[in-house]
């Protein structure tokens, strides 16, 4: 399993228990950085696109307009990234496939300050594991805001 630990600005990406990098999303003005070891890779989002590059490898990614799915390239294959209820609304999970084929699955932990879990195999290469779930933490990110934004003020 692969998590996120720490607060929105810097995350530290878990693996199996022990930190094996951090996650900075990007900003409405920056860009934001993914490290897994010694590798790191520079985080961008411009509109419903997402990109991961570094300087041997790259992933990305594009968001539907409804945000239930995310079609992912990255440097182990091509997978898409899709809500496991099929509605936005009801879903805290999602599932990852390969060539059509489920190979992983998302948890969210936490209440009040939801973070990202995947649970992959051990040939998704690392860059890919680390954006996927900046990804999945992403739209976890946007319907709790989404949710929060649509309630009566007062």
């Amino acid at each position: 399993m692969i998590a996120l630990e720490g607060n929105r600005r810097l995350y530290r990406v878990v693996r199996h228990g022990a930190v094996v990098g951090s996650l900075r999303p990007p900003g409405w003005r920056s860009d934001g950085a993914i490290t897994v070891g010694d590798a790191t890779w520079t985080l961008t989002r411009t509109g419903r696109s997402y990109a991961a590059r570094g300087p041997r490898s790259q992933a990305t990614g594009e968001r539907t307009r409804w945000s239930i799915q995310w079609d992912v390239v990255g440097s182990g294959g091509s997978y898409r990234l899709e809500s496991a209820s099929g509605i936005r609304a009801l879903g805290r999970q999602w599932r990852v496939l390969r060539g059509g084929a489920e190979i992983g699955r998302s948890d969210v932990r936490g209440f009040w300050t939801p973070r990202a879990a995947l649970v992959l195999p051990d040939d998704v290469p690392p860059l890919d594991q680390a954006f996927l779930l900046w990804l999945v933490q992403d739209g976890i990110y946007r319907r709790t805001n989404g949710a929060a934004a649509s309630l009566p003020a007062g």
